[in-house]
């Protein structure tokens, strides 16, 4: 059995494999946990057809994405970059920030940093409410959508933890699917981005696969890959849960 350790070309600059198209839409949609329609349309916008006017008339409308990051609508692959921008879409979906206000919250953002993506730093949310952190002003947030109201921060998102930045650019450059205290991560710069075990460089799916094939064994497992059983347990936990998605 090949396990797949690689990394990337060095030549490939951090940012552009963290904006490599990687994931199939269909991927995406399992990690996330999200209908591939839905993350179709939030990354690409879509088209509709209304009937309007005294006739009834149709016309197609044109609706443009709720992520308008820079990318290929005719590459049919998503980035990890991506991929993050969602997470924090739904997580705000969740606290019941209308896609309208997220529109508008990106659009703002990029007059303020020259950015139009969720996957950073500075990206926090409380309530119905989305907030930047503007490095200049240390502790607070800026509202947007408020007319430039500064607030204090009060709870950082389960979202947000799940996360590790690049200190310097404050974009995200990995994920811990599960929370950080389980050792399976989503890393550009490890397996090509798919789901591995932390610090291993093990793909979660070679775990997952060799374990079903040993009937569920866990300690012929952890003796085939040199891992602990805990190391095991998570990745058959995160890839069980990514076959029922």
């Amino acid at each position: 059995m090949s396990v797949n350790r690689g990394s990337h070309n060095h030549d490939v600059s951090p940012l552009g494999l963290l904006e490599r198209p990687a994931y199939s839409l269909a991927m995406a949609s399992r990690l996330v946990g999200l209908t591939k329609p839905r993350v179709s349309r939030w990354l690409r916008g879509y088209s509709y057809q209304s009937p309007t006017g005294p006739g009834r008339v149709t016309i197609r409308r044109n609706l443009a994405p709720v992520l308008p990051a820079k990318r290929s609508d005719l590459d049919p692959f998503v980035s990890f970059l991506d991929i993050v921008d969602l997470l924090f879409v739904k997580a705000f979906l969740d606290q019941g920030v209308s896609l309208q206000r997220l529109r508008q919250a990106l659009n703002e953002a990029e007059t303020i940093l020259g950015r139009s993506r969720f996957a950073h730093k500075d990206f926090w949310t409380s309530g119905r409410n989305v907030y930047l952190q503007v490095r200049n002003h240390e502790g607070a947030l800026l509202q947007l959508l408020s007319g430039g109201q500064w607030t204090l921060a009060g709870i950082i998102q389960e979202t947000g933890r799940q996360l590790d930045f690049d200190r310097q650019t404050g974009i995200t450059e990995r994920w811990f699917p599960l929370g950080r205290e389980v050792p399976v991560v989503l890393d550009p710069m490890i397996c090509f981005g798919a789901p591995a075990i932390h610090r291993r460089g093990i793909l979660t799916a070679n775990v997952y696969d060799f374990y079903l094939a040993e009937r569920e064994n866990r300690d012929r497992t952890c003796q085939w890959f040199d891992l602990k059983a805990a190391e095991v347990d998570a990745a058959v936990r995160y890839q069980s849960m990514l076959a029922a998605a």
